[in-house]
């Protein structure tokens, strides 16, 4: 039923809805304990069916084709191949992708709940859909070779696994994952600095306003709040982030932006 209603709704709009809900049940459960949030898992989730829907699925991260027979690249895709060099039991390139790889995290995020993001791997296929970053070398006569990028040993593959094709993406230990790793570690501290504008909004929406005091910059909601500081345990969780904000709001939003801007330098 609700399926049907969002299908009609994209169709009579020529929008593009998602009913987030139509699916979950057909993977498995997504949220934790609290039976309303999503765990990391669910998260992840969420993010592949919204990109999904939006027709992003099925562009790579890169795309690398190479006949080592002929000594040619077949195919490339999202990134540059430079200096395709075929010497005797070896092969050898300059790699430069256009994409990164998107690194899992392997930590539980949410609160109470323990899911992490590789969990969500068992029900959707993300790597093959939004994570591909392919090698493929065909027409190799030996059995067995090392790859390294960067001087940094990957792993062994066989002609034949070679030949089928690898997704360096799953592997963690590529220079462009630990980049991409930078990049996540950037991100979560941007998102925790942002996380303590959200507490400072909750501090006036959900306590302030219902005692006359939205946004009121005197001592007497201060001297409001910590009245009710043990009485109320999410006020007392999120004073602290509230009173940051309050003071140091130009300085907060400062250093997203700085954390912003290493992100476009690491790209």
């Amino acid at each position: 039923m609700i399926y049907c209603l969002v299908q009609n709704y994209n169709k009579k709009s020529n929008k593009t809805f998602i009913g987030l809900n139509i699916y979950s049940y057909l993977y498995y459960t997504c949220i934790g304990p609290g039976r309303v949030h999503p765990g990391s898992a669910g998260h992840l989730i969420m993010a592949y069916l919204f990109l999904k829907n939006q027709g992003l699925a099925n562009h790579p991260v890169a795309t690398m084709k190479i006949n080592a027979k002929s000594g040619k690249m077949m195919q490339v895709e999202n990134c540059t191949i430079n200096n395709l060099n075929l010497g005797k039991g070896e092969i050898s390139f300059d790699y430069l992708a256009k994409s990164l790889p998107y690194p899992m995290d392997t930590v539980a995020r949410i609160w109470e709940n323990k899911q992490i993001e590789t969990d969500a791997l068992k029900v959707i296929p993300f790597m093959k859909e939004f994570d591909n970053e392919s090698l493929q070398v065909t027409g190799l006569k030996g059995n067995s070779y090392l790859l390294s990028i960067d001087n940094i040993p990957i792993g062994n593959f066989t002609s034949r696994a070679l030949a089928k094709g690898i997704n360096l993406a799953t592997f963690h230990n590529t220079p462009e994952y630990h980049q991409a790793l930078e990049i996540m570690d950037l991100n979560s501290k941007r998102k925790n600095i942002e996380a303590k504008f959200r507490n400072y909004y909750w501090v006036q929406y959900d306590f302030l306003y219902g005692k006359g005091l939205l946004f009121n910059t005197t001592q007497v909601a201060t001297d409001t709040i910590k009245a009710n500081l043990e009485s109320n345990g999410w006020l007392k969780v999120k004073y602290g982030d509230y009173e940051e904000v309050r003071t140091n709001r130009a300085g907060l939003k400062n250093q997203m932006r700085q954390l912003v801007a290493k992100n476009l330098c690491n790209q």
